[in-house]
This record gives structure tokens, C-alpha cells and sequence, in this order.
């Protein structure tokens, strides 16, 4: 299963996803809920990293592993709206997967 949790504190965005979705018992490399979690975590850091060079985000801490991402941005003043829109479009799509595929994919939201 995967866990994504999600957070908005102090001005600072922060997301992570993090294990395998295990759909149906597909081997690594076919699961299909892996890869559209796969392709949101990639959305979310090439937005982030496209809004920092726009100027919108003073702070960003990315990471990315095996089963995982890691997403931390604090954004300018300027960019607040830009990077909540981010932040909540990527999270509109992890919710999407987890309402589908509710063993696989599991949203905390803490804000």
C-alpha cells in the first residue's frame, strides 16, 4: 500500500508518498495504480521545480526513491496561490486513486 501524506503548516506545502500499491498482486513494473501514482509524483516535481524558476517558491526540498517521493516547498509571496494549486491538483489525483482503489492508496491529510 501506499501512503501519501500531505500537510500545510506555517507556510510550508509538504507532500510524501511513500510504498508500493501492490494492485492485485502485479509484479513491480505493471502495476497500474503504480504507475499513475508514479506519474503524479513526477507532475508534482517538475511543477515545483518550473515555479522556482518562475520565481514562486523561495524554499523547495525534493526527493525521490524506490517506492517514494518527498515534496517540501515554501513558497514566495507572490507564488502562494500558484503553489497551493499545485500542491491540491496533485492531491486531487491521489485522492481520485484512492477512492478506486482504496487497499492500494491511502490519502492523510493534516493541515
Amino acid at each position: 500500500m501506499t501512503t501519501v501524506e500531505y500537510s500545510n503548516r506555517g507556510g510550508m506545502f509538504r507532500l510524501k508518498a511513500d510504498g508500493h500499491a501492490g494492485w492485485e498482486g502485479t509484479e513491480p513494473g505493471r502495476d497500474l495504480v503504480c504507475a499513475a501514482e508514479s506519474m503524479l509524483a513526477y507532475t508534482l516535481l517538475q511543477s515545483l521545480q518550473d515555479a522556482r524558476e518562475r520565481g514562486w517558491i523561495q524554499e523547495l526540498d525534493t526527493d525521490i526513491w524506490d517506492g517514494g517521493v518527498l515534496a517540501e516547498a515554501v513558497p514566495a509571496p507572490d507564488g502562494m496561490v500558484r503553489v497551493a494549486t499545485i500542491y491540491r491538483t496533485v492531491l486531487t489525483g491521489y485522492r481520485m486513486l484512492s477512492r478506486r482503489y482504496p487497499h492500494n492508496v491511502e490519502v492523510l491529510v493534516d493541515r
